[in-house]
C-alpha cells in the first residue's frame, strides 16, 4: 500500500516492490459494448487466478450500471454493489 511519506521533495514514495500497474484507456460505441469488454476482461483476470475478491469494476455513471448488471448476470459473474446513492 502506498501512503504519504514525509521527505523533502514532497513525493509518494512506494512502500512495495510491485511494479506500477499499466492503465488502460478504451472507447466502446455504447454502454452494452463497454459492459460485455469489461466482462470479458473480468472472465480473463478470473481464469488467470486472480481472487474474485480483488477485482472491482468503477463506472462513470449510473447510466451504464444496468449494462454491468445485464453482462455479469448473463455470464453468471455474482456481484455486489457498493457505495450506490445519489448525489
Amino acid at each position: 500500500m502506498n501512503q504519504r511519506v514525509p521527505n523533502s521533495d514532497r513525493q509518494l514514495i512506494p512502500q512495495s516492490s510491485l511494479p506500477p500497474l499499466a492503465s488502460v484507456f478504451s472507447e466502446y460505441e455504447n454502454e452494452k459494448a463497454e459492459a460485455y469488454a469489461t466482462i470479458k476482461a473480468i472472465q480473463k483476470d478470473l481464469r488467470n487466478g486472480i481472487p474474485a475478491k480483488e477485482i472491482a469494476v468503477l463506472y462513470r455513471s449510473r447510466n451504464i450500471k444496468t449494462a454491468f448488471e445485464k453482462a455479469l448476470v448473463q455470464v453468471d459473474i455474482p456481484y455486489m454493489l457498493l457505495g450506490e446513492r445519489k448525489i
